[in-house]
């Protein structure tokens, strides 16, 4: 995917995840990192994504798995994206004081 079409898919590809009501927030990076740590080519388009606390999640969501098939199924109307599996250090967000990482794993 060239970074032109990448532009144009990612506004698609993040209404989609915002669907999911247990998403607060969303990152995305288009393009390989300048500094040369990850082996990844020009065509590359991540979206980090940041949930609500587990105890949040709406009854039916009972693992990271569940919300991962909501959001693939919704990101798979985006015609031309393609997803792998979340990262396995996935995190969701809490809410702390400033100065505090946000993170629970």
């Amino acid at each position: 995917m060239s970074l032109t079409a990448g532009r144009r898919l990612l506004p698609a590809l993040k209404e989609r995840l915002r669907r999911t009501p247990e998403v607060t927030g969303l990152l995305s990076q288009l393009g390989r990192p300048e500094d040369g740590t990850d082996p990844t080519l020009t065509n590359n388009l991540e979206i980090f994504v940041t949930l609500k606390p587990l105890d949040e999640w709406r009854p039916r969501m009972r693992n990271l798995g569940d919300l991962v098939a909501e959001m693939e199924s919704n990101l798979k109307e985006v015609r031309g994206s393609s997803t792998t599996s979340p990262s396995r250090s996935a995190t969701t967000s809490t809410r702390t004081s400033p100065g505090s990482s946000g993170r629970s794993p």
